[in-house]
């Protein structure tokens, strides 16, 4: 009986790619057929090894039995579901819908098979186009991946390698020129040193790959291995190993961290391409502007932009990777090529518009190690007048770039797919969020990217008021999104969210403050706060369920639109589980909502965001569904920050009065009226954590087993009120320093608490106590924080006298 091949077809954009390579090389593919070289060249694909050991973990017997009860369907989809997730925000949905489709029989095959039994395959579709990788394999064009110590097989990757190879086609003297003007550059030499990179003498992409083809070594280049990146060392006389011998978890991570922080990185530097000095002119902006280029860019002002020129260049060829066009995400590129479209301002008369900086002006040295998702559109180029080495940066790569570092990578990556989608529904030049805002509350970091839902996407439910305080009332709806052309478009489906309107009619100064916040501090990963999807407006938000499409003649309520919180504020939620738990799934459920806050937190301060309002009514409950995985993994209840209505950016110097509502939750210098801080978020976090630990000390009805009284040095139950693990006594002892230069950073606590909910796990599934437990009056240390003088004061007034006076 034949094997069953499961086939790994190639995506539009790696065909369309290889055609090019084809072109111009003059490859006759029709005549010849696939080739056991073509084969094994296939198996090395890094997409098939990906995907043939992701099907071989899910769907071995073992992992069958125990994870998924023996449901190969189950199985399967979660398989596709991880290929999905290769990447942010499932940017590899498109090919994992394609997997799935061109193998209609599984996992229905497993009924007479097993996973070892089946084999990988070309794609009847594709074979054309292996043809030429295997061309590219056996001229040494492939660019395989370096090896590291989380990636131990040898693949290589389609798309750097035919960048690769056009590149050094179109201008053979590239690399000389790399190595004459940018090898020895003191920039680059801060950061690394430069050495030659390994050949390649082997590229099994399975087994026996070595034995079934030549060996092919990669076209000589650079390794470039970090500077002072120091790891602090593992601390003398502590252990690395358990009692049973294995070694901890806390060892592994150190290990982990120190390896990452040593790995040289190969296959970038002698891949950026040089452009010759003589071949770029200067553009001035009356001319950019007189053919419509827009050049601003986002956060310009916060950047080394004082000697940044702009330059044109005439490409030799018009294909995306010859003009140099940014690649952000496989499909997102594939759209590109597809249409023959360019990002707006990528070209000015048929010729690239590039930035040029001084590379000393430019972050390119220090983060080139991520050249291949982020930086892949610059070009260097050596003035040899001026002995000076620029880069070259076309404008969405700038903006790219901006929108990453000031924001986030998500943002960033969101940007571009609305770029796509807006492109395909022919609103590119749409100004409805600018005509909405008007240019008192519009802000150019908005455009494609703040997004605008059309009031008739929004069903309102009746009685659907599921909150109200002084700034406005908050609704439950249902949006309804449209379909997007790309697969990580929600396609049409409806889901729940929140409108959240303000008292003041219109669009007043409060909204558009709140809107900016919001989208600042969730517009891009938003982990432990709520999704902010953008604003729309609404008009009788009080009448029956129904769409409401606003008009002119209508009273409008401009409201934002974010995720809902289907099980409610984490008072209500933790008040119906704790008389549930045991005492061990207690002390989970507050650990996990623990670490869903003080991620929450670190998002706002990592985004320039102080929340400066936190309380348990902030504080929000998700619950998530997964769909594809088996019934004890099947759900999640995440702990969310919501309403940052209160906040204000850390480099902003006004106050604003907070909600008297989190009185309770104000750190000692609030009182005194001292500037707020992250500091004052972290004290707020400690006290939201000592009152989530008097819910469950009341709630949860089980008592602390022997060994967690032993360890505590309790003599009885009786006596286990004050009870903790060692580590969140740590924490909450921590934030309620009364002095805020002494706490620590939020992220430092989200370590602390994956930690804590890593040594439980270990409790609960392997049976290794993890957990270290010890006792704290928590209310005794809150409230000493105000009653000693506050620091700097000199009259000796207390906290509390402050306290009572405000």
């Amino acid at each position: 009986m034949a094997k069953p091949v499961f086939t790994i077809p190639l995506m539009p954009l790696e065909k369309i790619l290889l055609s090019q390579v084809a072109r111009i090389a003059g490859l006759d593919t029709t005549s010849n057929p696939v080739s056991d070289t073509d084969t094994v060249v296939f198996r090395a694909w890094n997409w098939t090894s990906l995907a043939y050991g992701s099907l071989k973990e899910d769907l071995n017997i073992d992992q069958l039995a125990e994870t998924y009860n023996g449901d190969h369907d189950l199985a399967y989809r979660d398989c596709l579901h991880f290929l999905a997730h290769q990447g942010l925000l499932a940017s590899s949905q498109f090919r994992s819908d394609a997997i799935r489709a061109a193998n209609p029989s599984f996992p229905g095959v497993f009924t007479e098979h097993t996973i070892d039994s089946i084999e990988t395959g070309i794609h009847p579709d594709d074979r054309e186009s292996w043809i030429i990788v295997s061309w590219m394999f056996q001229g040494g064009h492939l660019y395989w991946d370096p090896l590291s110590f989380t990636h131990q097989e040898r693949t290589y990757d389609i798309f750097k390698s035919v960048y690769t190879l056009q590149h050094r086609m179109a201008r053979p003297e590239n690399f000389q020129e790399i190595e004459n003007y940018v090898v020895t550059h003191n920039k680059l030499l801060e950061q690394w040193t430069v050495g030659p990179i390994p050949t390649i003498d082997d590229a099994d992409g399975d087994g026996d790959f070595n034995e079934s083809l030549p060996p092919r070594s990669i076209s000589k280049g650079f390794s470039l291995h970090p500077r002072h990146r120091v790891v602090e060392g593992w601390p003398l006389g502590k252990s690395y190993t358990d009692e049973n011998g294995d070694y901890t978890d806390e060892w592994l991570r150190y290990a982990l961290r120190t390896a990452s922080s040593e790995q040289p990185i190969g296959g970038v530097l002698e891949n950026v391409c040089m452009l010759p000095f003589a071949d770029l002119h200067s553009i001035s902006p009356e001319r950019m502007e007189q053919t419509v280029i827009n050049y601003s860019v986002p956060f310009m002002e916060r950047q080394n932009f004082s000697r940044l020129r702009w330059v044109v260049w005439r490409p030799v060829s018009h294909t995306a990777m010859g003009a140099h066009l940014l690649y952000t995400e496989d499909e997102v590129y594939q759209y590109c090529l597809l249409n023959n479209w360019y990002f707006p301002d990528h070209f000015c008369d048929e010729e690239v518009v590039f930035g040029m900086r001084p590379v000393d002006d430019t972050d390119f040295f220090i983060k080139i190690s991520e050249f291949w998702s982020s930086w892949n559109d610059c070009c260097l180029s050596w003035d040899a007048k001026n002995k000076q080495l620029y880069l070259l940066e076309t404008i969405p790569g700038l903006r790219f770039r901006s929108r990453q570092k000031f924001q986030d990578r998500h943002v960033a990556q969101r940007y571009f797919r609305n770029l796509v989608e807006d492109h395909a529904a022919g609103r590119l030049q749409d100004s409805t969020m600018q005509d909405l805002l008007g240019a008192e509350h519009y802000n150019k970091i908005f455009a494609h990217s703040l997004r605008y839902i059309p009031s008739d996407q929004i069903t309102i439910y009746p009685g659907s008021i599921v909150g109200e305080g002084r700034n406005g009332k908050v609704y439950r709806a249902k949006w309804t999104r449209s379909d997007g052309v790309l697969a990580t478009s929600l396609r049409g489906e409806t889901i729940e969210v929140a409108l959240k309107e303000l008292k003041a009619t219109g669009l007043s100064r409060k909204f558009a403050r709140e809107m900016d916040l919001t989208y600042t501090s969730l517009g891009g990963s938003s982990a432990g706060c709520v999704d902010f999807f953008g604003i729309s407006i609404i008009s009788e938000p009080h009448a029956p369920m129904q769409s409401f499409r606003a008009s002119r003649d209508q009273a409008r309520e401009f409201v934002l639109v974010s995720e809902y919180a289907n099980a409610g504020n984490i008072r209500d939620f933790l008040r119906g589980e704790f008389p549930k738990c045991s005492f061990q799934e207690s002390w989970i459920l507050v650990v996990q909502m623990l670490l869903g806050i003080a991620t929450g937190i670190h998002t706002l301060h990592a985004h320039g965001v102080i929340h400066r309002d936190l309380h348990l009514n902030n504080i929000l409950v998700t619950e998530k569904i997964f769909p594809d995985q088996p019934q004890s993994l099947s759900s999640e209840f995440s702990a969310k920050i919501a309403d940052i209505g209160e906040g204000q950016h850390i480099a902003a110097t006004s106050i604003f009065n907070a909600s008297v509502e989190a009185r309770d939750f104000h750190a000692p210098e609030i009182l005194y009226s001292q500037t707020w801080s992250p500091a004052s978020d972290v004290f707020a976090f400690a006290v939201a954590a000592c009152k989530i630990l008097d819910m469950r000390q009341t709630l949860c009805l089980e008592q602390p087993p022997e060994h967690v009284l032993k360890q505590a040095g309790l003599d009885s139950a009786d006596d286990a009120s004050s009870v903790l693990p060692v580590k969140l006594r740590q924490i909450i002892a921590d934030g309620l320093n009364r002095n805020p230069k002494e706490r620590l950073i939020i992220s430092k606590y989200v370590d602390t608490i994956e930690d804590l909910d890593r040594d439980f796990y270990s409790d609960k599934e392997r049976g290794v106590l993890r957990v270290d437990w010890a006792t704290l009056d928590w209310w005794t240390t809150h409230a000493g924080a105000y009653e000693r003088p506050p620091v700097g004061r000199e009259d000796g007034q207390t906290w509390s006298a402050i306290s009572d006076a405000t």
